[in-house]
């Protein structure tokens, strides 16, 4: 094999290329021209790029161990045992000194930089170069410098396809492949078992030691129960009233999807997935689904799954509804996270904000929104979002399902369409009923439209000087050019429309991706909300396969660092500060909260020139400190259940500022 790649590369081998081909060959063993065009995409990008060739050698061989699935009796999945290793979580938030200068001008780098595809998103592409870090920021083992180079161009392209189509059998929902958790039925003859491998928290102690020893806790906002804590039909309901799923669940009158008044019986609200079950998913896998319906006062009615009605009294009932969890973390983590967030709302600003001349107003203000989110997202395009990807690897939908979704959501989401925050919320219909979300929400959504209009107040003197600016015109196009819905285009008719658009964008790569990015608690923990399960339920052990769910955690433990807090001060998401106040609700609760001074309002005012400016930005990270209080007194009120709703009686932490970073950069 070592010969295959030499003569593919015209007979000129280095020692250093020759020794890693032997060791990958030797590791993986057979899998054919694949690997071959992986290595030698990537031997060639190492000529291109020496300085970190050695370095990457080093750490993936070092990475490598024998089948981590054996103790699963599951056969071995290569990728799984190279990557499945300690994940380096920061725990240590960065500063301002982390990021560069707005006004360095990177606009040839930025048009010259390969556009990276996501495969289960034609269409969508996001800048290989990242301009928002300082050099010598080292981010996933490598500096800035390096990453820009490696990501810039195309070279590696290629291998990483070629690498995630490796051993693409590993993705069958299959025994074979995934494995058992402890004790199973004789015929499957599992040799090996993890002390007590049904229990949920143990399969949880495993992952974590394999792959996250490190402290996931700062992406933990509020702990369930332990246990199978949705036996219980209230905690369920809060799920979706006062948890994860309040971004999803509407008044029947407003649901668009056809079944739901058929199927609402009297119920007033649901959360409508079921139409999730068209998509395609691999042979042998459950389908995801599921309309939960709900009556007035927010307690869990009935379900349909898979157009199959289920209640309280059906003797599947707590199973569907963990289906149904499971569902609703999958089409959050693919559509509201990674396609909305990332990909639509980020993945925008990361086009259009460097495009603007290095003295623009709106550059300055954006800088600190946009800090690595190209970085993020050409990672994800090279690990998550293509065919065989991270994602592809943790999930059942198929390449053709992922596809099918995206084009469903494009055109129905709401999240796609031109509305503000007030919109959206307001699309859902649930005047009636005050979830947490919406609470919180709008009263952070108004402090951020402040902020913008307060600004583009000092730098715009009438609607007139907005619609003349040809910078912020050209702004709005690339906008629209890189629209996850082309249909969907924003005009810029004056002031207030430039404040709709760029205070909505800055919602949503802050307090909104803390909605839908932190849910790791919900995503990782067995139980809760498996990413796979067997069509076949006597095979299902209560939760995602031993292969499926190492891959989920993976995915979850490699988000779970801390990069830029909202605030600027970084005691803030490294919660060492700001929690005093939260003793006697919180769960988890650092050990020294009783000891924590209040979060600092630092700002990033060295990104603008102007004084006033500066001023503006510090003020408006104090007016987030000053909404942690309200919402500190809020949860405390939503812990006592004081005259409250029963469902909406959870504490909810997503607009704390504890928790909430300026970009979208992990």
């Amino acid at each position: 094999r070592d010969k295959a790649v030499e003569a593919a590369k015209g007979g000129k081998t280095k020692q250093a290329k020759s020794g890693f081909s032997k060791w990958i060959f030797g590791k993986i063993g057979d899998v054919g021209d694949g690997l071959i065009q992986f290595v030698d995409g990537a031997l060639d990008f190492l000529d291109d790029v020496p300085i970190i060739g050695d370095d990457l050698v080093s750490v993936v061989t070092s990475a490598v161990g024998d089948n981590v699935l054996d103790i699963f009796n599951a056969e071995d999945d290569i990728l799984l045992d190279v990557l499945a290793t300690p994940t380096i979580i920061d725990t240590v938030a960065l500063t301002p000194g982390n990021m560069s200068s707005p006004r360095i001008d990177t606009s040839d780098r930025t048009k010259r930089a390969h556009k990276w595809a996501h495969g289960l998103f034609p269409g969508v592409t996001t800048c290989g170069f990242d301009p928002t870090h300082v050099d010598e920021d080292v981010m996933f083992l490598l500096e800035n410098q390096a990453m820009n180079k490696i990501f810039e161009n195309d070279a590696l392209v290629g291998a990483f396809n070629s690498l995630f189509q490796l051993q693409n059998e590993s993705l069958d929902v299959t025994p074979e492949a995934q494995g058992f958790w402890g004790p199973v039925d004789s015929t499957h003859n599992v040799r090996h078992q993890l002390d007590a491998g049904l229990d949920l928290d143990d399969r949880l102690t495993y992952g974590l030691e394999l792959i996250a020893p490190g402290s996931i806790g700062r992406r933990e906002l509020y702990l369930w129960g332990p246990g199978d804590v949705f036996a219980d039909d209230l905690e369920f309901s809060k799920l979706y009233f006062a948890g994860i799923g309040q971004v999803l669940v509407k008044a029947v009158e407003a649901c668009v999807v056809d079944q739901c008044d058929a199927r609402a019986d009297g119920s007033v609200y649901v959360a409508p997935l079921d139409y999730l079950a068209q998509f395609e998913v691999k042979p042998g896998a459950g389908k995801y689904g599921g309309d939960i319906f709900f009556d007035a006062r927010g307690s869990v009615t009935h379900i349909y799954y898979d157009g199959d009605r289920y209640d309280p009294t059906s003797p599947a009932w707590n199973v569907i509804k963990r289906h149904c969890r499971g569902s609703l973390v999958m089409l959050l983590t693919l559509i509201n996270h990674l396609l909305g967030v990332h990909l639509h709302y980020s993945n925008t600003l990361g086009w259009a904000v460097p495009a603007l001349p290095v003295d623009h107003p709106l550059r300055a203000l954006l800088w600190p929104h946009i800090f690595n989110a190209n970085g993020v997202n050409r990672k994800a395009a090279a690990t998550l979002s293509l065919a065989g990807g991270l994602f592809a690897r943790g999930w059942a939908l198929t390449a053709a399902g992922g596809v099918a979704l995206y084009e469903y959501e494009r055109k129905n989401n709401p999240l796609f369409q031109k509305l503000t925050p007030r919109g959206l919320f307001h699309a859902q219909g649930l005047d009636a009923i005050d979830i947490p979300l919406h609470q919180d929400g709008l009263d952070f959504y108004a402090a951020v439209e402040t902020y913008v209009a307060s600004y583009l107040d000092l730098h715009y003197a009438s609607d007139t000087d907005v619609v003349a600016d040809a910078a912020a015109v050209d702004f709005i196009a690339v906008f629209n050019e890189h629209a996850v819905n082309k249909d969907a285009n924003f005009t810029l008719t004056g002031k207030q429309s430039l404040v709709d658009v760029v205070a909505t964008y800055i919602f949503f790569v802050t307090g909104y991706h803390t909605a839908v990015g932190s849910i790791h608690h919900e995503a990782i923990r067995p139980g809760i909300a498996p990413s796979t399960w067997y069509a076949d339920e006597s095979l299902n052990q209560g939760g995602s396969p031993p292969n499926t769910y190492l891959w989920k955690l993976l995915t979850f433990a490699n988000t779970a660092g801390l990069r830029l807090p909202i605030t600027g001060d970084s005691c803030s998401t490294e919660q060492s500060c700001g929690f005093k106040d939260k003793v006697g609700y919180q769960v988890p609760l650092p050990r020294d909260a009783h000891f924590h001074r209040d979060v600092k309002a630092v700002g990033y005012p060295d990104v603008f020139v102007d004084e006033p400016s500066k001023l503006l930005n510090i003020q408006f990270a104090k007016s987030l400190i000053d909404l942690q209080k309200t919402i500190i007194a809020r949860n405390q009120r939503r812990f006592a259940c004081d005259d409250l709703l029963p469902s909406v009686c959870r504490v909810y932490n997503v607009f704390d500022v504890n928790y909430i970073e300026v970009s979208v950069a992990i």
